[in-house]
């Protein structure tokens, strides 16, 4: 097939991410289970998971040679050759996964049977596809690619830790698939995490300031007081926010009429403003996830200036976060207790690291 024009163009460009998403689907949650019978598990059931990792690592290296973009782009794609190699590897897939399902429930695992059941329908989309494919090679209108199908099936507890390490922190897993999140956030469980799922942008922000309490609380300083009143308002025009992401603005901040916004009440009852002059007033009495003082230290002396720093390090939380401005580099981070994570951004340095 040569020079694919409209529809079959656009359908070569967007095949190879929907074929893609469920091989990585029977890769993912066959590697689960495999780790399960590694920790225990029904040795019964290995080799022929084995059989399906090894067929869907295989399928993907095959999907990502046969629709690299440079052959996709020069319309060299043989498209029927790419549905004859996957259909036999894809009906193992299938069919071991069906078995299996019955293995499980036979040696009183039915706990295996949902991811089973997820490699089990992962095939079949997959086998979906090669069908359209297979008509499109041989001639027929490109079919429209629609979203992935969501793997049906109750979704399977997290995996026990074979060695479970020790608290890691929090993470929240971002994915508007089902399946990606589910494998992705069971893999940091094991890793000592504790894990927060979210399948979009607006739902993960949610998350972040209302459910899972990040952060608690805020608390916005300033040495002037004309500029703490005007913040405690909670009003602001939009060209204030110019930098502002479109779904963090939206999520934080309610629109008034003539151009203005204002701070939503769910997010302004958890600030508190504070007039605070950081070289001669106390410092709170707390401790805090994230310091940002940003492009101030430059109007400090030097002397000052390390001060004001290592006064900022001491209210740090453990592994405590640092925001400094863009020019406001330290040279010797180490002396403060800390680590770079990035220009301008550091990592209160603990003994548990």
């Amino acid at each position: 097939m040569r020079e694919p024009e409209g529809s079959t163009a656009d359908f070569l460009r967007g095949l190879r991410h929907e074929l893609r998403t469920p091989l990585n689907h029977i890769i993912g949650y066959s590697e689960l289970l495999l780790d399960e019978v590694a920790a225990g598990g029904p040795s019964r059931l290995a080799p022929d998971l084995d059989k399906i990792h090894a067929a869907g690592t295989d399928l993907l290296a095959l999907v990502d040679e046969s629709l690299a973009a440079a052959k996709a782009d020069a319309g060299v794609v043989d498209l029927t050759a790419l549905s004859e190699a996957v259909r036999t590897p894809l009906n193992a897939v299938v069919g071991y996964s069906g078995m299996l399902q019955e293995d499980a429930v036979e040696l009183g695992r039915e706990d295996l049977v949902a991811d089973l059941r997820r490699i089990e329908e992962a095939g079949k989309q997959v086998l979906g596809l090669v069908l359209a494919v297979l008509d499109l090679g041989r001639g027929a209108a490109a079919p429209v690619l629609s979203p992935p199908t969501a793997i049906s099936g109750p979704a399977a507890p997290p995996l026990p830790s074979v060695e479970q390490s020790a608290d890691q922190g929090s993470l929240l897993v971002v994915d508007d698939d089902e399946a990606n999140r589910d494998m992705l956030a069971r893999r940091l469980v094991r890793l000592g995490y504790t894990v927060a799922l979210a399948e979009h942008g607006r739902a993960a922000l949610d998350r972040l300031f209302f459910e899972l309490g990040l952060p608690s609380q805020v608390l916005a300083t300033d040495v002037d007081e004309s500029v703490l009143q005007h913040a405690r308002t909670g009003l602001w025009r939009e060209d204030d926010l110019e930098g502002v992401p479109a779904p963090v603005r939206q999520q934080l901040f309610e629109p008034l009429s003539g151009g203005r916004l204002r701070v939503r009440e769910r997010f302004a009852s958890i600030i508190e403003y504070r007039r605070l002059d950081l070289l001669r007033d106390p410092y709170p009495n707390r401790r805090f996830h994230l310091i940002a003082c940003r492009n101030v230290l430059i109007y400090f002396r030097e002397a000052d200036r390390l001060g004001v720093v290592q006064r900022l390090v001491d209210c740090l939380d453990d592994r405590g976060i640092l925001f400094l401005g863009s020019t406001e580099v330290l040279l010797n981070p180490g002396m403060f207790g800390l680590a770079t994570v990035s220009p301008s951004i550091y990592r209160k340095i603990t003994d548990e690291r």
